[in-house]
């Protein structure tokens, strides 16, 4: 897409003058749209010369990766809420997810399930052996770190 000149939304001064000198521009941009809607977009925006070398136009070649950037969005905010704020069925929503969203969301569920779990577990029985239950057991299928927990 060819765009005026004036159309070049970038970010500061630094890369205003980078893009003044003829140098093009690559990264992710938030962009909001007539009505409202924000919507991220992975872009290049490269200054197009004339013969006397004075910018006239701005190729921009752009692919919307907004919902990349709400699964971003959402595992930062998931992996705030169990490990910050101790908040251990925190999980994702991963029910519209397709292709590599849905295996990153999977991914992202089965750790937390991994840790909590057994933690859980732990949390369970020390409750049991505090009221003074000296019968329970940790008995979940742990491997590696989390069964030396057990």
């Amino acid at each position: 897409m060819l765009i005026p000149v004036s159309y070049t939304h970038l970010r500061d001064h630094e890369t205003r003058a980078d893009f003044a000198n003829g140098l093009p521009q690559v990264g992710e941009f938030k962009r909001v749209t007539s009505r409202g809607k924000e919507v991220w977009i992975q872009a290049v925006y490269a200054p197009v010369k004339d013969d006397m070398g004075r910018i006239t136009k701005v190729a921009k070649i752009a692919t919307d990766i907004t919902a990349q950037k709400k699964l971003l969005m959402d595992i930062n905010k998931v992996i705030v809420q169990a490990g910050t704020e101790g908040n251990l069925s925190a999980r994702l929503e991963a029910s519209a997810a397709t292709g590599d969203s849905k295996l990153l969301a999977d991914s992202v569920n089965l750790l937390l399930d991994s840790i909590s779990n057994p933690v859980l577990e732990i949390n369970r029985v020390v409750e049991q052996l505090a009221k003074g239950n000296l019968t329970e057991k940790f008995d979940f299928d742990a491997k590696g770190d989390i069964k030396k927990l057990g």
